[in-house]
């Protein structure tokens, strides 16, 4: 149903905002709260307890957080020497290069506003290249350090829907 509140509120326990709600005023929300649907937040909304979003949400205006905010951390896999790095799965991904083979990383559904780390450990001589969206500093394309149990970290942003920008530090100890 819709849902139209526009003075101050506060409730407790299981919260659940599905389909269309607008909420205005000064607001608490406290226990698990789950947002469904297209709702609109308000003014000062404090919410105790988890949170949590069926599908992809748009926050607009500043967001004070305490505590960690975490997200999944996916496994590449290497299918025909090829990791496919889909962006549509998170922000933090790993990749373990096999022993002498160069494994090719090819980036999808890149949004903008999009900070992505992937660690590239290294089992030997394991090497990678990235696809020409993956742009990299002239002169200085990543090399992955080899050697058993190498770690170096690549980060990339997205200013746009077709490229990402590499950064990266090498050789963790």
């Amino acid at each position: 149903g819709v849902v139209s509140i526009s003075s101050s509120f506060s409730a407790s326990g299981s919260n659940t905002l599905r389909g269309a709600n607008t909420i205005t005023g000064s607001n608490t929300l406290q226990g698990l709260t789950t947002i469904t649907g297209s709702n609109i937040l308000q003014g000062l909304t404090t919410i105790t307890g988890s949170l949590q979003f069926d599908s992809g949400s748009n926050i607009t205006g500043s967001v004070q957080i305490s505590g960690s905010v975490k997200g999944i951390v996916n496994s590449l896999s290497i299918s025909s020497t090829t990791a496919s790095l889909n962006l549509n799965n998170g922000n933090f991904f790993t990749l373990s290069l096999p022993t002498a083979v160069d494994t090719f990383v090819s980036a999808s559904n890149i949004t903008p506003g999009q900070t992505i780390n992937l660690v590239v450990s290294n089992q030997g001589t394991g090497t990678v290249t990235f696809s020409n969206n993956i742009k990299q500093p002239s002169g200085s394309f990543f090399v992955a350090t080899t050697g058993a149990g190498a770690v170096d970290i690549v980060s990339l942003i997205s200013v746009d829907n077709n490229n990402l920008y590499m950064n990266n530090v090498k050789n963790l100890i």
